[in-house]
């Protein structure tokens, strides 16, 4: 049982990484702005921290 459950979740996991991986290849334009966003979130944050 515990087996199974482990499968099916191991079977979402990868099913919505493909999901999400060929919106992105859609929407490149979106996923540049989303990752460059949050790699500005990124290096903002420890500057946030210092002060």
């Amino acid at each position: 049982m515990q087996k199974m459950n482990l499968l099916k979740n191991v079977f979402i996991a990868v099913f919505l990484f493909s999901a999400i991986a060929t919106a992105s290849a859609r929407n490149k334009y979106l996923f540049e702005y989303f990752s460059t966003s949050t790699l500005r979130l990124a290096e903002c944050s420890p500057h946030v921290m210092e002060q």
